[in-house]
């Protein structure tokens, strides 16, 4: 898991980059989610409202959005934001998801890039399922196969350079070392593979093949998954962002501002060597309803 502290320190470069990544993100997700006038909708691992927000205004004043996270900074935003646009029926909740609410109490259960955070993203989602009423629905959403993993990489590389040292391979680089060693085939091939282990790692169910089996064995009837494709066309600042904006902070924890000066123009420098311009973050976005 990401410190929540991160995110905290994050949440004003985490609101810069929200307009361009965060909020295109959440919107897209609810939309698919379709919240109706009145319900109860429990946003969870809400960041600063990409998802929250437009729950809200979808739901209305006789609805309720419980926006959940641990990181209080992020919370504080989401709570700015919701006043500005008159969004009374959101409420922001600073506290373990997994450990809010009641069984039952919800009629939409939504996480948008949250599960893979959880100590156990399985366990966790199921936790989530016990939280909607009979017939309520939950949509996850998590980065499509491979997305973000390759810019991640890059700036770990850079910080290894700045170090001078060998570090531990942050968790995304196992997967892009499968990759390599199955030929760029991704996991849709081994999804039957990751159904008959009782622990699986993340990226044996981020593909749209087997996203959907897996959201099924969470006693979910109904499951669609769908791909949201976009692109984030990358400056300088941006490119950054991305970096400091998001779970990949973490990675700059202890070091000085002279040394991650050092890996902002690393960094910059290797985008500009490769011509790495665009940055892939499509998502996938699966909906389930819990049987009556």
């Amino acid at each position: 898991m990401v410190d929540s502290q991160h995110f905290t320190d994050a949440a004003a470069d985490y609101s810069r980059l929200a307009p361009h990544l965060w909020d295109r993100i959440g919107a897209d997700a609810v939309a698919a989610a379709d919240p109706q006038p009145g319900e109860r909708v429990l946003d969870a691992c809400s960041g600063s409202g990409s998802s929250a927000l437009p729950a809200a205004a979808a739901v209305g004043a006789g609805g309720q959005v419980d926006a959940v996270d641990l990181a209080g900074g992020l919370l504080d935003v989401l709570h700015q934001r919701a006043s500005q646009r008159g969004l009374g029926q959101v409420r922001a909740h600073q506290a373990d998801v997994l450990e809010f609410g009641q069984p039952g109490e919800y009629d939409l259960v939504q996480c948008v890039l949250g599960i893979m955070f959880f100590p156990d993203f399985t366990a966790g989602s199921r936790q989530l399922v016990n939280r909607l009423r009979p017939g309520g629905r939950l949509m996850l959403s998590v980065w499509d196969h491979g997305v973000m993993a390759d810019i991640g990489m890059r700036a770990f590389s850079s910080i290894q350079r700045v170090r001078d040292e060998k570090l531990p391979d942050p968790a995304y680089a196992k997967s892009v070392r499968k990759d390599d060693e199955r030929g760029g085939e991704g996991t849709a091939a081994h999804a039957d593979d990751a159904g008959q282990k009782t622990e699986l790692s993340f990226d044996q169910i981020d593909t749209q093949d087997a996203f959907g089996p897996w959201m099924e064995g969470l006693s979910l009837i109904d499951v669609t998954v769908t791909v949201q494709e976009r692109n984030l066309e990358l400056d300088d600042e941006l490119a950054w962002l991305v970096i400091t904006g998001s779970g990949f902070r973490s990675m700059l924890s202890g070091m000085s501002d002279e040394q991650i000066e050092e890996v902002r123009s690393d960094f910059l420098a290797g985008l500009h060597r490769d011509g790495f311009t665009t940055l892939n973050t499509s998502t996938l976005v699966g909906i389930g309803r819990r049987p009556v």
